[in-house]
């Protein structure tokens, strides 16, 4: 790798004090290096090297997505399932980085389409999750889940998450759901706050797809949710509105440097 871009986030590294080493490391083995500030990415990147959090990462990977360019993770938040580099473990990544020693791990993104009466409005990717939130603190929204065209089930709940194997140990895992080993490719479906004993987590195939319907509970009361794909908003859902998710075709690259295992990594995140 030759041709390095950072991508820092300016809250946690707020005095750029890792980012200048990093890019002090990278010159010093005659790397070319760029901070990101919003400028078109280069065809010659390598690598993006993101520093901050899991949620700076999902950034990274949102901006990537069309780049094919592979992500290493410098971690300055706290749990830290994405980004595996630790501060003092800066120069030991750049020689394995410049040595081309380390390993690709491909994690699935899903592809959301906001439909308003039939009609795509806005198109999404996510590496964590999907998610159809409610927007009144006072209200519960029924949700039609349906899958390849049947219904599957209808919930009366604050919301529906829609994660993949990376995701799952996020909002999905919050909110009940299953953890999944990373490189799995599938869906889990997991409801918040269902106003049902019987509301569990349920898994598909990524080959399935998934739509997500807001629907009336109470005649004259028309519900309002909102769709947040990896954290950010895009969007609002009246009734009959649909947010449809399939598998996408692209994928996240993620560089590891070492072979610890995603139980073991697990075990020492959270204590299990």
């Amino acid at each position: 790798m030759d041709n390095f871009l950072i991508i820092t986030n300016e809250i946690k590294d707020d005095d750029f004090r890792v980012t200048r080493r990093l890019e002090e490391l990278l010159r010093a083995r005659d790397k070319s290096v760029e901070r990101f500030e919003g400028q078109q990415i280069s065809a010659k990147t390598d690598c993006a090297i993101v520093i901050g959090g899991d949620g700076t990462l999902l950034i990274a990977a949102r901006l990537l997505v069309d780049k094919n360019i592979p992500i290493l993770g410098v971690n300055l938040g706290t749990m830290g399932f994405l980004v595996e580099v630790r501060v003092d473990e800066l120069a030991d990544a750049v020689d394995h980085l410049v040595r081309d020693d380390y390993f690709i791990e491909e994690r699935m993104l899903i592809r959301g389409e906001l439909m308003k009466a039939g009609e795509t409005v806005r198109t999404t990717f996510a590496l964590n999750d999907l998610v159809v939130a409610k927007n009144s603190a006072l209200s519960i929204i029924r949700y039609n889940v349906i899958v390849n065209g049947r219904l599957l089930y209808s919930y009366n709940a604050d919301g529906m998450i829609v994660s993949t194997p990376t995701g799952s140990t996020g909002y999905s895992l919050s909110a009940g759901g299953p953890i999944v080993e990373p490189t799995a490719e599938l869906f889990v479906l997991t409801p918040i706050c269902a106003h049902s004993l019987g509301a569990r987590s349920i898994v598909l195939s990524s080959q399935d797809r998934v739509e997500i319907e807001l629907s009336k509970v109470r005649r004259n009361i028309r519900p309002q949710g909102t769709v947040v794909s990896d954290g950010i908003s895009i969007g609002e859902l009246f009734c009959g509105d649909r947010l449809v998710i399939t598998k996408s075709p692209r994928k996240t690259k993620l560089i590891k440097l070492d072979q610890v295992s995603f139980l073991e990594t697990m075990r020492r995140k959270m204590n299990v």
